[in-house]
């Protein structure tokens, strides 16, 4: 597929892992194959509850400067929280 017009940036490594550096220049993947790996890869491998957990632990946030959602048992319920570390 022709990428040349392409405006997205590919990132190697997802921002949600902490990756603001390695890229890809625009052109060299099409949008329409980014926006395809984002949905279809990237993003239920980022909802994984073990890489939330990870990502968690790590203080890894998203893309909108949120910390992912984990899941933990409360009083027998299940919950979706997110830990927020302290500020040093």
């Amino acid at each position: 597929m022709d990428s040349s017009s392409s405006k997205s940036v590919e990132h190697i490594i997802p921002e949600s892992l902490g990756n603001k550096d390695i890229i890809l220049n625009p052109g060299i993947v099409c949008d329409k194959c980014n926006n395809y790996l984002s949905r279809e890869v990237e993003k239920p491998f980022l909802g994984h509850p073990s890489v939330r957990l990870l990502r968690s632990e790590k203080g890894l946030i998203s893309k909108k400067g949120r910390h992912p959602l984990i899941s933990v048992r409360l009083g027998g319920e299940l919950a979706e929280v997110r830990l927020i570390p302290e500020k040093k």
